[in-house]
């Protein structure tokens, strides 16, 4: 969703353009990253967000529904997070500083409940809502570059936020089969921006150049709208091997029902004519329900537990860039895939640790395989007897990209802190 606005003015310039581009995720990585489905799961977040093999009872819904099996009792969970960062970029004679404030949110609500039906066969119905792709952020930038300067005060709200239900089937208590469906339907789109950017080339002795100062305000309302399901299996041959496959379908995700405002000014002095001004103001209502087309993801995933003090888990997970649209433009990258790893020690509490590499669809300049962001992950587990568990996590990410020449490095960190409650029912079935 990008607008291009050229004016043209007499006696000024022969020509001056104002370009800027409104990209809903395809900007940076953490400003919203729309390949990459958010973890919402407090316990595989810390374990390297591992969720095909790790995502605990109700939450599997959203993962991997096969390990809906997990939970053993009526349990309903519920939890958010926040998250902050910052980003820099170096280069000569460049300044560039931005800071991602705090963000809180709310992630996730979900259920299941385990019905027997024989002694060999269970059903585990789940249902559930849960934060997919996320999208808020606020952030300040600073640039300058010689006698230019850009900065910006950003606002994003929304997500793909998806209700979810499904179905599991347990067989022989060692194997099972799953399958969700997500309604993407109570998402709403925020956002709002104002900018200055001022160009100055003006030489004091001479008077000479140009100035130019832009000053612009964006506002953007639309409902967001997608569906997809998800299929999965899980086999436990022993107490010791698990082993997940899940496969997420293709998306077609856009927007619909909002509009967005652009309103601003342009203050330009040429040093043939002088001063001139004008002011902008443009409307429209967006309407594009594939405005991303999402490719599906499979994930293959192990966890053992060699001791019973002891678990770990692995996961891969395709990055298929190849079939990957955004704002109906290919991004001519290469397949990927993300690689993760956790491991948990069950003690009077519970730790966990983690480590991932996911690919994401920015490459260097003049090359087409993905940047990786690196994400270290760690959490806690407090069991509260039979009835529930407190779990919180922590999670560091960092990535970085080479722009136009090779030592103007972009790069950026984020912050995130989970937590979650979950309560089980021993009672009710």
């Amino acid at each position: 969703m990008s607008s291009v606005f050229v004016f043209f003015q007499k006696g000024v310039r022969s020509k001056i353009a104002l370009i800027f581009f409104l990209s809903v995720s395809a900007s940076y990585g953490f400003l919203a990253d729309v390949v990459n489905p958010v973890v919402v799961d407090v316990r595989a977040a810390s374990m390297g967000n591992t969720a095909s093999v790790t995502a605990s009872g109700s939450n599997a819904i959203f993962f991997n529904p096969a390990l809906l099996v997990d939970a053993k009792y009526l349990e309903l969970g519920a939890g958010g997070r926040i998250s902050w960062g910052y980003a820099e970029e170096e280069a000569p004679g460049k300044e560039f500083y931005t800071k991602y404030s705090l963000v809180p949110a709310f992630t996730h609500v979900s259920f299941t409940l385990p019905i027997r039906f024989e002694e060999y066969a269970a059903l585990y119905p789940g249902f559930g809502y849960h934060e997919h792709l996320d999208h808020s952020y606020t952030r300040a930038v600073d640039w300058q570059f010689g006698k230019d300067s850009y900065t910006i005060s950003d606002t994003m709200t929304g997500e793909l936020g998806v209700i979810t239900g499904g179905l599991a089937l347990e067989i022989l208590n060692h194997y099972s089969i799953g399958l969700s469906y997500n309604f993407g339907v109570l998402s709403k789109l925020k956002k709002q921006y104002r900018e200055v950017i001022i160009i100055d080339s003006l030489n004091a002795d001479t008077s000479g150049g140009f100035y130019e100062e832009y000053r612009i305000r964006y506002r953007m309302n639309a409902s967001s709208e997608a569906s997809f399901f998800q299929v999965g299996v899980f086999a436990e041959p022993f107490p010791q091997l698990g082993i997940s496959a899940s496969y997420r379908s293709p998306i077609d995700w856009g927007w619909r029902w909002g509009e967005e405002t652009i309103s601003g000014s342009l203050i330009a002095w040429d040093g043939s004519v002088g001063w001139d001004t004008f002011g902008i103001q443009i409307k429209r209502e967006p309407d594009d329900s594939s405005a991303y087309k999402l490719p599906g993801i499979f994930t293959f995933g192990i966890r053992s537990k060699p001791w019973p003090f002891l678990t770990l888990a692995g996961e891969i997970q395709t990055r298929l860039f190849s079939g990957l649209e955004i704002l109906h433009e290919k991004t001519r990258l290469k397949d990927a895939s993300a690689f993760k790893f956790g491991v948990e020690f069950n003690l009077p509490v519970i730790l966990r640790l983690g480590i991932y590499s996911d690919p994401i669809p920015y490459a260097d300049s003049g090359q087409n395989i993905a940047k990786r962001i690196t994400g270290l992950t760690g959490g806690i587990g407090i069991p509260l007897g039979q009835y529930g568990e407190f779990a919180a996590s922590f999670e560091y990410l960092t990535w970085n990209q080479k722009l136009s020449l090779a030592e103007d490095i972009y790069a950026e960190h984020l912050y995130r802190v989970s937590t979650s409650l979950k309560f089980y029912f021993p009672d009710a079935i």
